[in-house]
């Protein structure tokens, strides 16, 4: 049997495919936009709705995504994030055959919150480190996570922004300080505009916020977290062991 022409194939099929072709060859990457309605009418002499019902079809099976107010992307490979059992955001990404990348900021020695003193069960009067770490698979911003360390992880004072880009080096392969467990809530919120920005997502987009506090097998508070991650770049898994 003779291949199907493409010329006999519904206009709409043929502009489908060659996305897909342009995917699989990588001229279209992950997290890059397609050209635009406009753009694809042109190139192929066809209506909008010819357009709209290519592109619909590789959205719902999930080669491309939608962003509100920017236009239509090849959709990344999500990131998985465990929830039960304690993985670093480096395993996570590793497992999932993606490339991660982590940014931190300028390492603070700042007075905490009431509520931080709290959860860090800090003395009177104690101070923390706090920095922030933005995330990426892939060259996408995909999470932000905020760290405050008690003072008293005197250490501290001489780890660097880069060591800082994995906690769980810092601590447990550096310094011997075993983490054991953590308390962690999960909430569906939206996010702020500097989550946003942070982000490259739109002003209170859906986004997963996690936070928490890491201890040791003795119940020492060794670090809080904040993570505020998007949505549409990443899922949940609550698999056990």
């Amino acid at each position: 049997m003779e291949p199907k022409n493409q010329l006999s194939e519904p206009l709409y099929e043929v502009i489908r495919d060659d996305i897909m072709t342009a995917i699989r060859e990588k001229r279209l990457r992950p997290n890059e936009q397609i050209p635009t309605e406009l753009e694809l009418m042109e190139k192929y002499r066809v209506s909008r709705t010819t357009v709209r019902r290519a592109v619909r079809d590789l959205v719902e099976d999930g080669t491309l995504i939608k962003r509100q107010g920017f236009g239509t992307f090849v959709k990344a490979a999500s990131y998985t994030r465990h929830l039960v059992r304690s993985s670093s955001f480096t395993s996570d990404c590793l497992e999932n055959g993606l490339t991660p990348d982590t940014e931190v900021s300028p390492i603070e020695y700042a007075v905490p919150s009431d509520a931080i003193r709290g959860k860090l069960a800090l003395a009177a009067g104690e101070k923390v480190y706090r920095f922030h770490r933005l995330r990426f698979i892939n060259g996408e911003r995909v999470m932000i996570e905020w760290n405050e360390v008690p003072e008293s992880f005197g250490f501290m004072r001489d780890e660097t922004q880069e060591t800082l880009k994995s906690l769980m080096h810092v601590f447990i392969k550096k310094h011997g300080v075993m983490i054991a467990r953590h308390n962690s809530i999960l909430e569906g919120t939206n996010a702020t505009n500097l989550e946003a920005k942070m982000l490259q997502i739109r002003p209170n987009a859906p986004v997963i916020m996690i936070n928490g506090v890491c201890y040791t097998a003795e119940d020492r508070p060794v670090y809080y977290y904040k993570q505020i991650i998007s949505s549409e770049r990443c899922k949940l898994d609550i698999s056990s062991m």
